[in-house]
């Protein structure tokens, strides 16, 4: 005798295996995350800054996952705090965090979900990336440099500061590249500040530190011996009359009207007469020696010497002329420097 069932016993068994089946497909599920998940707790981060790195974990299944959250340094592969444990209720998010200070520089970092069970995940959508820029922050005010308007906190905005990065400093009116507080020389016009600053008999002129052509006339107060008369620079003879109001400007006695080299002083003859007698003939031998003569504003050593008759004719080219008895008789000795 066959066992005919009905119709409807056949339904009733279908829908039995489907709902035995349901819990079964119902727990197969893994756990999830993206990079719209994966974030940090400032969005602008700085030097050491201590931030807190998120990754929220999806949980897809109808059933409770435990695992854990595993935080990397992509670059250098070292792993940022410790594991973290999670435990995702079915159909729901666990959200994890580390602690990270990181120096200045790019990073792109991971969080990779680790399911303790993982006989039915999904291992392409375990892992999120985040790329990030750490500024520097040279004063360590939490503002990076790219925002700081005054990056060393010296009170002088990067923009009017010579030396955006030293606190200590923030001029260099010189462009020497040393600032104006460590520079002995601020304004590079041959002179210390403390000699500009100060008055001796020999400056008696007290000059400005930080401007190089204190009486503006063009000529560096290190240069002008007049570093606070606009109208005097020079004075070439040393006699405290500037070139410009001294008749005489190389002092030799011959007015700058009247003289072909105003800045040129003439040698000074220093001139004996002695006489010798000659050891081997007797003769008797007038010597004009002018050897002790001196060029006051140059080389001595240069000097050319000319010994003149009345006539005009040269006799001798040496500072020292000895005449016997039977030579010509100077009459003019003329000297002439480098000049």
């Amino acid at each position: 005798m066959r066992l005919q069932l009905r119709p409807w016993i056949w339904t009733v068994c279908l829908a039995l295996i489907i709902l035995i089946q349901i819990p079964f497909a119902w727990a197969i599920g893994d756990l999830w995350l993206s990079n719209n998940n994966f974030f940090l707790s400032d969005d602008t981060i700085v030097h050491n800054q201590m931030v807190r790195v998120y990754a929220t974990i999806h949980n897809s299944s109808g059933t409770d996952i435990l695992g854990s959250v595993r935080f990397v340094d992509e670059i250098s592969q070292e792993q940022i705090g410790s594991d973290q444990a999670i435990s995702v209720l079915s159909e729901s998010t666990d959200t994890v965090f580390v602690d990270w200070a990181p120096t200045a520089g790019t990073y792109t970092i991971s969080a990779t979900v680790y399911p303790w069970n993982d006989d039915f995940d999904q291992p392409d959508n375990n892992k999120a990336l985040l790329t990030t820029i750490v500024d520097y922050d040279f004063d360590g005010d939490f503002v990076g440099n790219s925002m700081d308007p005054d990056d060393d906190n010296d009170g002088t905005p990067d923009t009017q500061d010579a030396f955006p990065y030293d606190a200590n400093e923030t001029t260099d009116t010189d462009g020497d590249g040393i600032g104006d507080n460590s520079d002995d020389v601020d304004d590079n016009d041959g002179l210390t500040d403390e000699e500009e600053l100060s008055s001796t008999d020999s400056t008696p002129e007290i000059t400005d530190p930080k401007n190089p052509d204190t009486d503006g006339d063009g000529v560096n107060d290190g240069q002008d011996a007049f570093a606070t008369n606009g109208r005097e620079s020079f004075d070439f003879d040393n006699d405290g009359i500037g070139d410009n109001a001294d008749l005489d400007d190389d002092n030799d006695g011959l007015l700058d009207v009247d003289d072909e080299f105003p800045e040129n002083q003439g040698p000074v003859i220093e001139y004996v007469q002695y006489e010798e007698i000659d050891a081997e003939t007797g003769e008797t031998i007038l010597v004009l020696d002018a050897s002790a003569s001196y060029d006051p504003d140059g080389d001595s050593t240069k000097m050319v010497y000319r010994w003149y008759t009345k006539d005009g004719r040269l006799v001798g080219e040496t500072s020292e002329l000895r005449i016997g008895a039977n030579m010509l008789f100077p009459s003019t000795l003329q000297i002439f420097d480098e000049n």
